[in-house]
């Protein structure tokens, strides 16, 4: 499998780079790299804190006409980081509401500009890298990625929309058989089941969503906007069930069953549910 890279800095228009999100616009195409390959690109509350600074940046700049989003390293997104630094019930729940609810804002973010948004989908992703992966306009996968939910095995319940988007792109029964089951996709199966566009050749995913990004952005911004708001519309409700989605797996991570999945998580062992 093809590792993912940063793409290299050629004279941009704007170059930033944060402690777990690597930005560059160039050419009106913005590189939005998520920078923690040490554990998958687990999302943390500072990832979550810059990766919403940059989608409001985006959001906001006229001169983007395509977003590539993608991960450092070999994985794509493992999802949330399930660690927390509090320890009482109530800081715990303060930290999934926060951490949950800045995720939703960028998601929001990235769904509501009007730059078609192109996915690159590498290695493992799971949870709420497979969250960010719907909210994309576009998705690109390696040959060799593999797609888990992993909620439900944590004994949580979804984020990052996915309870709202993921029936629409894949049906009600997948989306139950994929939440309750923890089964894993291949990539050829995400494809046919709707979760990706394509599946590019060995160690091309990168380039292939790049030069997809290029050609569209050659094309009409604001008709895309449109596009995107026409597609929105016909699905109301989004930011208030992502609200609900905080709510819920806040109230599950506090809950026994959650408990005993997270701490089961860190010890290295089958949780017990019973």
């Amino acid at each position: 499998m093809g590792k993912s890279s940063t793409p290299k800095v050629d004279n941009p228009v704007m170059a930033t780079e944060r402690q777990t999100i690597l930005f560059e616009n160039r050419d009106g195409i913005a590189y939005v790299t998520l920078n923690r390959p040490a554990v998958g690109n687990a999302i943390n509350l500072q990832m979550a804190l810059e990766l919403k600074a940059c989608s409001g940046r985006l959001r906001a700049d006229s001169s983007v006409r395509t977003v590539v989003l993608a991960g450092a390293g070999r994985h794509f997104c493992a999802g949330g980081d399930i660690s927390c630094p509090a320890q009482d019930d109530a800081g715990i729940r303060a930290h999934v509401i926060d951490l949950t609810s800045i995720l939703h804002a960028a998601i929001i973010d990235f769904t509501r500009m009007d730059a078609p948004v192109v996915a690159v989908a590498e290695g493992s992703i799971a949870g709420a890298g497979i969250a960010l992966l719907a909210a994309a306009d576009l998705a690109v996968a390696g040959p060799c990625a593999k797609f888990r939910l992993a909620y439900s095995s944590l004994g949580l319940t979804p984020d990052g929309g996915l309870s709202f988007v993921l029936p629409q792109l894949v049906g009600r029964k997948r989306a139950m058989d994929l939440l309750l089951t923890n089964r894993t996709l291949g990539a050829l199966e995400a494809l046919e089941w709707g979760l990706v566009n394509q599946v590019a050749a060995e160690g091309a995913a990168q380039s292939t969503a790049r030069q997809l990004a290029a050609r569209i952005a050659q094309g009409p911004l604001h008709a895309f906007g449109a596009i995107k708001n026409l597609l929105a519309a016909a699905r109301p409700g989004l930011e208030e069930h992502m609200a609900l989605e905080s709510r819920t797996i806040a109230e599950q991570r506090l809950h026994r069953e959650g408990r005993e999945g997270v701490d089961a998580f860190f010890e290295r062992r089958e949780p017990n549910f019973y």
